[in-house]
């Protein structure tokens, strides 16, 4: 009863901070490390002898093969734990923590740590708020059949993608947490399902107004920005603005806009919030990250009125040299045409939406002209291509690995 859990806990450990190529040789090792400490440990407290920290062989010979049967249960989900999910007429609702799934987070201010005695309740409340975030997303028909695909998915030998959680609301008072891998697609049609039917809009986007009054500034960044310098800071005034035409154009968002490419990002600084108590640090700022789609045109006119302009003209794509790298192969774009599509369909990696993919192995960077030699390398932005905008001629070089004539 002790030695087991012990084991599958300090294999888990070893699994998750061993290198990511050889995980599985580092979890066995946890695992043994785990049976053999943790059963020399009670053999010496039950006897009160060192001596007798390996007396008995052949029962840690039996708690190794139940460690390693016990591994292999929940390592193949043999009872079906992961797959399986409570029937719709059990389920209340779902809430999903949506905060790994793109540049989209939320950041609550912390609790000062030195300030003498502190709630338990507030320390908690913190570390689920800022560690766990979880949104209401209702629940319909077509929810519940997008997680069922999403439950079975997970025994796939193919399966890969971005975690999710999910935290299924049962009637009977009970919640249900699981972890899920998603793929791009599946991702974004729980999310439409979600905005389309649940509860999910109301409740993503209510955040921005409950700070709304405490905002202290906001900054925007375009994802198309090529060159990685552009940036737009509203002061208070302006960013309650800008919240207020955010509000309106959301309202209005279909599902299918809110799961599309978008061109922007804006965060929220506030200097405070409603909870606020003596535990907090004054000086911190709650931070709220959301997208902004190119439908939200009362908001993208609002910024350009401020000079900053959300859409790249064709006159400055040809301020910068492009050049496309895939199996180590290196190709420079010099078409016009080809570099206007080009432009059109990059992203950054680390900003694009979990529910968009991108090609796999193809990297483009992005420099303003130089005068680099011919065949030297550019140093410039690397970017990914977006699949759903991904131009012919890139589609060719990874079919064929070479360039379009």
């Amino acid at each position: 009863m002790v030695v087991i859990p012990a084991a599958l806990a300090i294999g888990t450990m070893f699994a998750l901070i061993g290198p990511e190529e050889n995980r599985t040789g580092w979890w066995i090792f946890g695992l043994v490390l785990g049976t053999v400490v943790f059963y020399g440990i009670l053999q010496v407290i039950f006897a009160m002898d060192f001596r007798k920290m390996a007396a008995h062989k052949l029962q840690l010979l039996l708690l190794g093969i139940c460690v390693a049967v016990s591994a292999w249960i929940l390592h193949t989900d043999a009872i079906g734990y992961d797959t399986r999910i409570p029937t719709m007429a059990k389920t209340e609702g779902i809430s999903l923590n949506l905060e790994w799934i793109g540049t989209e987070s939320v950041n609550e201010p912390q609790m000062e740590v030195s300030s003498g005695s502190y709630k338990l309740d507030r320390l908690f409340y913190f570390m689920g708020g800022n560690y766990g975030r979880w949104t209401d997303a209702g629940m319909s028909d077509k929810i519940y059949e997008v997680l069922k695909e999403i439950a079975s998915y997970q025994n796939s030998k193919e399966c890969s993608g971005t975690e999710i959680g999910v935290q299924f609301k049962k009637k009977s008072g009970f919640d249900i947490t699981r972890q899920y891998i998603v793929t791009a697609e599946q991702l974004g049609r729980l999310l439409e399902a979600c905005y389309e039917q649940g509860t999910l809009k109301d409740n993503k986007y209510d955040i921005l107004e409950k700070y709304r009054q405490k905002v202290s500034f906001i900054t925007v960044d375009p994802l198309n920005e090529l060159d990685d310098q552009y940036s737009v800071t509203l002061e208070k005034s302006d960013s309650q603005k800008l919240l207020d035409l955010l509000k309106q154009d959301i309202a209005e968002a279909s599902p299918q806009e809110l799961i599309g490419i978008p061109c922007g990002q804006m965060e929220l600084y506030a200097t405070s919030y409603a909870d606020m108590d003596e535990h907090i640090a004054p000086e911190s700022y709650a931070e709220v990250g959301r997208y902004i789609f190119p439908t939200f045109k009362r908001t993208l006119v609002f910024l350009k009125e401020k000079g900053y302009a959300f859409v790249m003209e064709k006159e400055n794509l040809k301020q910068y040299d492009y050049s496309v790298t895939y199996n180590a192969e290196e190709m420079d774009v010099t078409d016009p045409e080809q570099k206007e599509e080009l432009a059109q369909s990059l992203i950054r990696e680390w900003e694009c939406p979990a529910w968009l993919e991108t090609e796999a192995g193809v990297s483009v960077k992005v420099a303003l002209n130089s005068t680099e030699s011919a065949g030297e390398s550019l140093n410039g932005i690397e970017f990914a291509v977006l699949k759903a905008k991904e131009p012919e001629f890139i589609k060719k070089i990874v079919e064929t690995g070479e360039e379009e004539e």
